[in-house]
């Protein structure tokens, strides 16, 4: 690549062929982006590139030792991998890290302290991912998703438990199965935002307390895959105190008894996907509440949640498929709102 410039601060590849580059051209760049398939990185190409802020590659064969010479790095993804080095572990400087299915590097040796991650995204393919991480510790992890798309996989209890140690984690997504959630000590009590995929064999009761025990969830997620799916949804006395998102998705609910003072800040309510026929008639009573949206949902649902009478202050959307209407009763919701509440 002879006609690069030395000066040359991002680079950005978009080839479909398999290519070794060679990075002595880009020793200057801060931003390196690669989505070519089967990038290839000799042992020592990273060597000289000290300069890299960031850092996106996509279907890497390996990622080499040679990245912990990339210590002024502070945002790595790396998307299919075959063998990630456990150097990663040394770039000291990293805010945000994705490793998207790859099989995640064990820390070894001493305990690694990674003191500016603030964010961790994991899609793997390998159980004991919790286990893994005991030897690194993340004092200022405020973002953590954990993904996989296999029904085989389930975190156990005894790995959940090791989040407690992330003592400023606000956001927790894991979209894998949960084999068992009883006991209400599981999460760190400072998390504000949680997206969970669920399987059915949870006790609706015992799963929703313990997340109502959180005394400063404001966002909550549960998303379902199996449209057979069927949950008891019941709500003690005092839960769900600071909550004002609830979204629901593909989820066939059995609404049972709201406690005296629960959700009692609850803003957004979203229900997703055609199994919802069972009717929230208490979660709709709610004083707090400001928007109701309905995605993909039974029209004899659609219909009772129009008749409930909702209080003057709540905004009814009705959303089906790629046409969203707004229910007849209600005026009209700025569609900024409409995205937020979604996302």
């Amino acid at each position: 690549m002879k006609y690069v410039k030395p000066c040359t601060r991002s680079v950005f590849f978009f080839l479909a062929t398999d290519i070794e580059y060679d990075l002595k051209s880009f020793e200057l760049a801060r931003v390196l982006h690669t989505t070519t398939l089967g990038f290839s990185l000799q042992p020592n190409s990273l060597k000289g590139m000290i300069h890299l802020r960031y850092l996106y590659i996509v279907s890497c064969r390996h990622l080499p030792a040679s990245i912990s010479y990339l210590w002024n790095l502070e945002t790595l993804y790396v998307f299919r991998a075959l063998k990630i080095s456990s150097e990663i572990w040394k770039l000291k400087r990293l805010r945000y890290l994705e490793l998207n299915m790859c099989t995640l590097p064990k820390a070894t040796g001493e305990r690694v302290i990674m003191e500016n991650l603030q964010t961790l995204s994991l899609l793997h393919k390998d159980e004991g991912s919790f286990l893994k991480l005991q030897n690194v510790m993340f004092p200022r992890l405020r973002k953590l998703t954990l993904k996989d798309y296999s029904d085989d996989i389930c975190y156990p209890l005894e790995e959940l438990s090791s989040l407690l140690s992330l003592t400023n984690l606000q956001s927790l997504n894991i979209t894998s199965q949960i084999a068992r959630l009883t006991n209400p000590n599981v999460f760190p009590s400072n998390l504000t935002k949680i997206i969970l995929r669920i399987q059915y064999r949870l006790e609706g009761r015992i799963f929703m307390n313990t997340l109502g025990a959180l005394p400063n969830l404001q966002i909550l997620k549960l998303i379902a895959d199996v449209l057979r799916s069927i949950y008891w949804i019941d709500i003690d006395t005092r839960k769900f105190l600071q909550l004002q998102v609830f979204h629901i998705r593909q989820l066939f609910i059995s609404w049972g008894e709201l406690g005296e003072d629960a959700m009692p800040k609850l803003r957004h309510l979203i229900i997703e996907g055609h199994r919802a026929s069972e009717f929230p008639e208490q979660l709709l009573s709610l004083t707090s509440l400001r928007v109701v949206h309905l995605v993909d949902c039974p029209y004899s649902f659609v219909q009772r949640v129009e008749e409930s009478g909702l209080n003057k202050d709540s905004k009814l959307i009705i959303d089906s498929g790629e046409c969203k209407w707004f229910g007849p009763l209600y005026s009209r919701v700025e569609l900024k709102l409409v995205f937020y509440i979604s996302n």
